[in-house]
């Protein structure tokens, strides 16, 4: 299926060697569709989509968008669930019984780094999948504006 050859280019870790600057470090500019026109994944998505018809392209990014859309809901439940909720826990706990949250911190610092180091993992990997998700839509719509430019008016 097409959907699973575009969404194999924008697997986790081939964003990891991205992000990790493997191939070209991410800057900042006003105009974010350069790098992301130039990126490898996306020459690999114009070369998959060059057989592709104007429904096929259309479908695909309607998948893209329901799946951005998606990791969008994930990525929000994530940071309520791993961040909000802990952090109000913790804030409660030391207002009412403010000696036992140190006390435990100093008991425990390996399960409590542990456990930082966990949901930190579970959120960075949530803003990650979130970014692929927006980079095959972005991807798709832009093959759909330039399938568009390049088309001669009928």
């Amino acid at each position: 299926m097409l959907w699973r050859a575009l969404r194999d280019k924008f697997s986790f870790w081939r964003f990891l060697a991205f992000a990790l600057g493997f191939r070209r470090r991410y800057y900042l500019r006003y105009d974010a569709m350069d790098p992301l026109r130039r990126s490898a994944q996306a020459r690999a998505v114009q070369a998959t989509l060059a057989d592709a018809t104007r429904a096929e392209l259309e479908g695909l990014h309607g998948l893209a968008q329901l799946n951005a859309r998606r990791q969008d809901s994930f990525l929000r439940a994530i940071l309520f669930a791993y961040i909000t909720i802990p952090l109000g826990v913790g804030a409660v706990w030391a207002q009412v019984e403010p000696g036992a949250l140190t006390q435990s911190l100093q008991a425990y610092p390996s399960l409590w780094g542990g456990g930082f180091a966990g949901l930190t993992v579970a959120v960075l990997y949530r803003f990650m999948a979130d970014w692929r998700a927006r980079d095959l839509e972005g991807t798709l719509a832009m093959a759909l504006i330039e399938r568009d430019a390049a088309a001669p008016d009928a």
